[in-house]
């Protein structure tokens, strides 16, 4: 996706790969430290969601250079089109499973 959105710039496949586990490793990181907060406060998926939005802003304004407006554009772009693709997949392997059964 990345690749999508920043295609004409100096930035290859590799450097969106690279940006996409930074990305990844620190959505698991923060999952991992919320993780144990799920006891003491009622919806930590929540906050952990609200912080990686507000994080994908940020981040691609730092790597890829972006103004503020063309990093929210993007990062909005990305995320939505992330979801639609793992909720997705997700219901199709459900369903696939069901039939299977």
């Amino acid at each position: 996706l990345l690749a999508l959105f920043y295609r004409g710039t100096r930035f290859h496949y590799m450097q969106h790969l690279v940006f996409s586990l930074h990305y990844h490793t620190v959505a698991f990181i923060l999952i991992l430290l919320m993780w144990p907060m799920r006891f003491i406060f009622s919806d930590t998926r929540g906050w952990a969601a609200l912080i990686l939005l507000a994080y994908l802003p940020l981040a691609l304004r730092s790597a890829y250079g972006s103004g503020w407006a063309a990093a929210l554009v993007k990062s909005t772009a990305v995320s939505g089109i992330y979801y639609l693709v793992v909720r997705g997949t997700g219901i199709f392997v459900a369903l696939l499973i069901l039939l299977l059964q």
